[in-house]
């Protein structure tokens, strides 16, 4: 078993991001900006930590380690289970949409997305494929999820990669979220869970309630580059 929570020492990060700055607006919930450099374009909110990331000459290469991870497992999944119907919480600068999209298809790809300003800047800025397959939805995840429940939805695939500046909030942490997500869950479905090992108490909550549930099967990959852990439900 490999260490989630390794000693680090602390590192001090400098902010403003360096590069140039391309688009700036704030909302009701932060600062959104977008920095270029010679060969990157890169999404922020009100934090040095990184929400997105595209290369100019390679706009195809998903720039985080995390987000390979994250469809190395779904491919996984899918050698052995059809891809119809994937949701995926969090939006970012929709570069993992574009490769899910590019991954399978012919599948409906539904993404939640609370912030209407990241939305149009993943559309403007960084290029997010719009095609009759991708079904975005401006709307909060949780009360996303419960409609989904409340209407017997399924789904092949649910990824969550909810992100503020710093850390997942709360509320998708805790366990009546977790609940909805397990009865959402159908013996066909994978979660797949984007955690950081530098918010241990939330990534260890999450861990442990699908390490509780007798129906379910889980997988963890830690990148290498980052403090990422990729948690798999089946």
């Amino acid at each position: 078993m490999f260490n989630l929570f390794p000693k680090r020492k602390s590192k001090k990060v400098s902010h403003p991001v360096k590069g140039r700055l391309i688009h700036s607006e704030r909302d009701y919930f932060g600062l959104i900006q977008v920095i270029d450099t010679d060969t990157t374009r890169s999404l922020y909110f009100d934090s040095p930590v990184e929400q997105g990331r595209m290369y100019f000459e390679a706009p195809m290469t998903l720039a985080f380690e995390y987000q390979q991870l994250m469809l190395d497992m779904l491919d996984d999944f899918a050698q052995k289970n059809r891809v119809e119907k994937t949701l995926m919480l969090g939006l970012g600068g929709g570069l993992l949409t574009n490769h899910l999209h590019c991954y399978w298809p012919k599948a409906q790809h539904h993404v939640v997305e609370l912030r209407a300003a990241v939305i149009e800047t993943a559309k403007t800025f960084f290029y997010m494929t719009q095609e009759p397959t991708i079904h975005i939805h401006n709307t909060d995840a949780y009360a996303f999820i419960e409609n989904a429940v409340d209407n017997n939805d399924s789904y092949s695939a649910i990824l969550i990669d909810l992100y503020d500046g710093e850390s997942m909030p709360d509320v998708f942490c805790e366990e009546d979220f977790l609940r909805l997500l397990h009865e959402l869950k159908r013996p066909d479905t994978v979660l797949l869970f984007n955690l950081w090992s530098s918010s241990p108490q939330s990534t260890l909550n999450i861990i442990h309630f699908w390490e509780a549930q007798p129906d379910c099967k889980i997988r963890m990959e830690k990148t290498q580059s980052t403090g990422n852990v990729i948690v798999s439900v089946q």
